[in-house]
């Protein structure tokens, strides 16, 4: 059996779990070659594997104990729950001061039933000393949302235990998920002082930044410890999030296509897959993703409103209005739903109806952000100059340092002939954002549309200055020099 032990702890599972097995079958001693096979199938997550082929029998209480907790433990994530109930009592049974079958029933049980702290309580009274316990009990309150008593229960298991890192991490992850950086921080910073390549915690530190916004830095972090995202997917998926808020829309799609292979059908991924694909300008695969979602799991506003997107990317919007119609159902009450079901209605051919609706979410206090430039640009779109300018000046009157407001102002007042005052509204949006591209572009097609041409062309060249990749920029420069034939 020495073999076989050296075998795992090289990381050699496979022939480790083949030595056990050789070892069994000449009869060996259970005590030897039982421990190294229930942790072999444990490390290759082979349940099925080890619950058929050992059984419950009458070896001593100690090694009897280490087998009901394996195969309790088993049945637990075979889902046969009654069976992994009664092996992992018959475990603690046997073995009273054994920690492990008490944290496994104590998980369960928090499961199924929870706030029953009974069985963890009685194995913390015989192991009073144990880190582990309180840890344990501390993420068993954090899962029922008791935040406060959880870091209270990892601050003991870390005074009990300084040099406890899964109580740090414990505690890293609740303080990061509750806003507590800097008190994350001082866990994080001495696990990777003294282990800088913890996969654990350089992913708390990934997701930290993520929280705090700091794209760039955490796609370094993740970057570092990508290699092992195989065997834990849920890297794949922060560091998805990570690129997509970098803007690197076909890498995130890529990534997340891999946290997916592996953890098929999440919610969040999909949606945030099919987001990247809509970057791109891939609404039909957009539509392939969310569809599938919605075909999978009961519906729920936020798929069918993205799928509604889609629909309306890929030219679609009889079909988008479905989507839309179905999600306000789901949340009568969402602003941002109701726009898009009137954005819908108006690319159907139901302008009257789109504008209503429109008009009705800006009436609600909290509509004119969400609503407000698109009923002018609706407006616009139906003809009414008289109502676009209307809605542009009162969604003024609430935030006169808009840029936006003021360049829909200026668009109205083009498609009214008036120039000086289209000026006027562009020139104040520059002020209050000097970078505001919008706005850039649009008094520079004034200006070319209207012979101004030098002037023009010094937009042109001040927003190819900010962003050298400007499309509008480059096309207004080469439409003016075509029109001097200056070739």
């Amino acid at each position: 059996m020495k073999i076989a032990r050296l075998y795992f702890q090289l990381g050699d599972v496979a022939s480790a779990e083949r030595e056990a097995r050789i070892a069994g079958d000449l009869k060996g001693d259970e005590a030897d070659y039982l421990p190294v096979l229930i942790d072999s199938l444990f490390v290759r997550k082979k349940f099925k594997d080890l619950f058929d082929s050992i059984e419950p029998g009458d070896r001593i209480p100690v090694l009897e104990s280490k087998v009901r907790t394996a195969l309790g433990t088993a049945a637990v994530g075979l889902h046969y729950d009654v069976k992994a109930e009664a092996l992992l009592r018959d475990a603690i049974r046997l073995d009273p001061s054994a920690k492990e079958p008490a944290v496994q029933l104590a998980w369960f049980l928090n499961r199924t039933h929870p706030e029953d702290d009974r069985v963890i309580d009685n194995a913390t009274a015989v192991n009073p000393q144990s880190a582990e316990l309180a840890r344990v009990k501390g993420e068993m309150l954090s899962s029922r949302g008791d935040a406060n008593a959880a870091v209270r229960l990892f601050d003991d298991a870390l005074k009990i235990d300084p040099d406890y890192q899964l109580a740090r991490l414990s505690r890293a992850n609740l303080n990061i998920a509750r806003g507590e950086f800097a008190a994350a921080d001082t866990d994080l910073n001495s696990i990777l002082q003294s282990a800088p390549d913890n996969l654990i915690a350089n992913y708390l530190r990934g997701l930290e930044q993520v929280k705090k916004g700091e794209y760039v830095a955490a796609k370094r972090t993740l970057d570092r410890i990508s290699s092992t995202f195989p065997a834990y997917p849920g890297g794949y998926f922060l560091q998805g999030v990570t690129r997509l808020a970098l803007g690197q829309a076909e890498a995130a799609e890529v990534i997340l296509g891999k946290y997916l292979s592996r953890v098929p059908g999440d919610p969040e991924a999909t949606r945030l897959a099919a987001s990247a694909a809509l970057q791109q300008h891939g609404a039909a695969r957009a539509i392939d993703y969310l569809k599938t979602l919605a075909d999978q799991t009961p519906p729920d506003a936020k798929t069918l409103t993205l799928l509604g997107n889609a629909y309306m990317a890929d030219g679609k919007p009889e079909l988008a209005l479905q989507q839309f119609e179905k999600a306000r159902s789901l949340d009568p009450e969402n602003i941002l739903i109701k726009t898009r079901v009137a954005v819908a209605e108006i690319g159907v051919g139901q302008g009257h109806e789109g504008l209503e609706t429109l008009e009705e979410v800006v009436a609600h206090p909290a509509g004119a952000v969400a609503a407000g430039p698109t009923l002018v640009l609706a407006e616009l779109y139906a003809g009414h100059l008289d109502e676009a300018g209307k809605v542009a000046q009162s969604l003024i009157d609430r935030d006169a340092a808009n840029p936006l407001y003021l360049t829909l102002l200026g668009d109205v007042r083009v498609a009214q002939h008036n120039y000086s005052a289209a000026e006027t509204a562009f020139r104040a949006a520059l002020l209050r954002d000097a970078g505001f591209a919008p706005a850039a572009r649009a008094i520079a097609e004034l200006y070319r549309e209207t012979g101004r041409t030098d002037d023009a062309k010094q937009v042109y060249s001040d927003l190819l200055t900010r962003k050298s990749t400007d499309v509008t920029a480059l096309l207004g420069l080469a439409d003016i020099a075509i029109a001097a034939r200056d070739w």
